[in-house]
């Protein structure tokens, strides 16, 4: 009997050296499976903060360029809110002129037109009072045989004149002057105001 107890003893540890060896190579298996997950995990959590870093830049960058623009907007907004107070007072200050500097403009602005010939001259109604004495001086002081033959008061002008002849009209209104220099000097009064 000892010979089959030395059988079964050798049995036994062949079985546990077996078991002790398969168990090895389940754990070795079982870490490698662990690791090799553990780093597609680690690769694929990269992926996800290196693309949730770029998705925020890029989230951020449209944020600030959003309210880059609408600073942008807003200060553009004032500004033609400024320019158009600026404009709006000239206007205001040219169609509150006294008689004398009304006078004074319409001599001026004719001897600069250099145009000549006989012309009905339009002016604003408020300055009905001054027709007789304002024909006379245009007639004496401007210049290239340019005649006034009569000047009618208008109350849908409220600044400026309009010069008429044969129907066709030359408009020196006011508003009319003042919106055709806008375009053209806006960038010029820009510059001063906001520079």
């Amino acid at each position: 009997m000892s010979d089959f107890k030395v059988l079964v003893d050798k049995i036994i540890n062949d079985a546990q050296e077996k078991k002790q060896d398969i168990v090895n190579k389940a754990r070795a298996e079982s870490d490698k499976i662990v690791s090799k997950k553990i780093d597609e995990g680690n690769e694929y959590k990269d992926k996800i903060l290196k693309k949730a870093q770029i998705e925020g830049k890029e989230l951020k960058d449209k944020i600030i360029s959003k309210c880059e623009l609408k600073i942008r907007n807003n200060k553009l907004k004032a500004r033609r809110k400024v320019l158009d107070e600026v404009f709006s007072k000239a206007l205001e200050e040219l169609l509150n002129l006294n008689e004398e500097k009304f006078k004074g403009y319409v001599v001026n602005t004719l001897n600069k037109l250099n145009v000549s010939g006989e012309y009905f001259l339009l002016i604003p109604d408020k300055y009905s009072n001054i027709v007789d004495n304002l024909t006379s001086e245009v007639n004496t002081q401007v210049k290239n045989n340019f005649k006034v033959i009569g000047i009618k008061p208008s109350d849908n002008l409220k600044g400026g004149f309009i010069l008429e002849k044969d129907g066709v009209f030359i408009n020196y209104s006011f508003d009319v002057l003042v919106n055709s220099i806008r375009d053209d000097i806006e960038f010029e009064v820009s510059n001063l105001l906001f520079n």
